[in-house]
């Protein structure tokens, strides 16, 4: 094969190789095209399912508001709590108790028979009003008579989240939550509003990164909270808002909190 036809044949094969070149280019436009045009069909599915569900939300709010006469918020998601086995007070005793707690057992039924009648006669925002005065509380000795006197008041119930070292790494779990013994100590306080449904409140004295984060705070109330700073008064605005069956507590609507 001499020269030319060697140029002649090497020329043919870079313009076959050339049209091949464009001929993928097209299909591969063509494929780019039906792609665009799939991810836009995908979006407006989107936006119609979006909508949808907020009128679902608006739906089941409205609903929740006339079964249990509560202000609505917005966010909902599921907190398996387990909870510690309770032992009724009025339960019947094989042995026979002494004059003295015989009375102190029927003083403290009494007293939560009475505290649940208080609390179904007050609205939150009053529950809410006790609670945001403790804010302005500066004596310790006080604050602690007065919070005493709330949950003795409104049987309060206390949980905290327990896998707060687990939130500060990346990938964030789910929060989950464990039923205090220690209710003053606590980092949630409930208090039954009807039924099985229970106004949430925040139990602590600074408001930090860690309760933001870690702790679930940010999740379960709305604030104007700025990251890296402290925040010595907390007032709730409204309260959250559980339901618990069994073990069970289930986030229905978000609280709102002012920082100061």
């Amino acid at each position: 094969m001499n020269v030319a036809e060697e140029f002649k044949k090497l020329k043919d094969f870079v313009e076959a190789f050339k049209e091949e070149i464009k001929s993928q280019q097209k299909e591969f436009d063509k494929l780019e095209k039906e792609l665009d045009r799939q991810r836009q069909e995908l979006s407006d599915k989107k936006q119609v399912i979006e909508l949808l569900e907020s009128k679902l939300n608006r739906f089941e709010k409205e609903i929740y508001e006339q079964n249990f006469q509560v202000t609505p918020y917005t966010s909902q998601k599921n907190f398996v709590t387990p909870q510690p086995a309770r032992q009724a007070l009025n339960q019947p005793q094989k042995l026979t108790l002494p004059l003295s707690t015989t009375k102190r057992i029927s003083t403290r039924n009494s007293f939560n028979q009475q505290s649940t009648a208080q609390i179904k006669n007050q609205s939150p925002d009053k529950i809410t009003g006790e609670f945001n005065a403790f804010a302005n509380v500066q004596d310790r000795f006080s604050l602690k008579n007065l919070r005493d006197e709330f949950v003795q008041k409104y049987n309060v119930r206390a949980f905290s989240c327990v896998n707060f070292e687990a939130r500060m790494n990346e990938p964030i779990p789910p929060p989950q939550f464990s039923e205090s013994e220690n209710v003053l100590s606590s980092e949630y306080w409930a208090i039954n509003n009807k039924g099985n449904v229970f106004m949430v409140f925040p139990n602590v004295r600074q408001y930090t990164n860690n309760h933001h984060t870690a702790r679930a705070m940010g999740e379960i109330f709305s604030s104007n909270f700025t990251a890296g700073r402290t925040y010595t008064k907390i007032f709730v605005q409204q309260p959250a808002f559980f339901e618990c069956n069994g073990n069970v507590w289930k986030f229905k609507f978000q609280g709102k909190l002012r920082l100061e």
